[in-house]
């Protein structure tokens, strides 16, 4: 352990301090070993590590290791509206709109034209760190759909690595323009009209998307009451992209 954490010091040219350092796992689904160590590394006790990765990945490269008992799973979400403003500086919008709310008050049509814009804005831009990041430092948003089209990117190549015959990609690149069409639900037989597919591999792969966390489903439900899940039609659904800057960019 002693050679290990001096072989980190010394390629990354920093100084490990007990109990107060943190140590980075970045993108530990392509190295499975190494999440299995973190068993060791935590028993160790002198630091502190996080692990960070795709889920989808990250739940597929398990084979023949020992999952640790000693992670602690935090699913981390696209920036909300609340977040978006923070990262423009703006710490009192939401603190006033919530006041308005609570008092049942009107803001009348100025500052809501204004509110509607920045929102319309935060939708353009896209709720990933990366390019909200990009837009702040650029206000470029050529460079802003750059930084997206590299994010969508990842994520079809994720999706491959998991489905190598392409159709996980396929039901994803699909979504815009099946929620143009404003059907009744996401038709899955059209996507994928070159391949052979079951009832069950439909909903495999629509469970696939659902772990990925780039996509919402919602499903059809009869009964809408206490108890959803009983009623809700498991072939009947729609897709709606996690980020809705990524509808922009298709």
């Amino acid at each position: 352990m002693n050679y290990f954490f001096l072989q980190l010091q010394l390629q990354y040219k920093v100084d490990l301090i007990e109990r107060k350092s943190v140590i980075i796992f970045d993108e530990v689904q392509l190295c499975p070993y190494a999440r299995q160590a973190i068993k060791t590394l935590v028993k160790d006790g002198r630091y502190d590590y996080i692990e960070t990765g795709s889920l989808i990945s990250i739940k597929k490269n398990v084979k023949d290791i020992l999952i640790p008992s000693e992670e602690r799973k935090l699913q981390m979400h696209p920036m909300d509206f609340e977040e978006f403003l923070w990262a423009l500086n703006d710490n009192s919008t939401m603190k006033l709109l919530k006041s308005v709310f609570d008092n049942k008050k009107n803001f009348g049509d100025r500052l809501n034209r204004k509110l509607m814009r920045d929102f319309r804005l935060y939708m353009l831009v896209g709720r990933m760190p990366q390019s909200v990041n990009e837009y702040i430092t650029t206000n470029n948003f050529r460079k802003v759909d750059m930084v997206k089209r590299d994010i969508l990117n990842l994520y079809e190549d994720d999706f491959r690595k998991i489905d190598s015959t392409g159709r996980l990609a396929m039901l994803f690149e699909a979504i815009p323009s099946q929620l143009n069409k404003n059907t009744r639900g996401f038709q899955t037989t059209k996507v994928l009209n070159s391949y052979k597919t079951t009832d069950n591999s439909i909903l495999s792969m629509i469970s696939e998307l659902k772990d990925s966390k780039v996509v919402s489903v919602a499903y059809h439900a009869n009964n809408p009451n206490v108890g959803l899940s009983a009623y809700k039609d498991l072939n009947k659904f729609k897709l709606y992209l996690a980020d809705t800057g990524a509808i922009e960019m298709d």
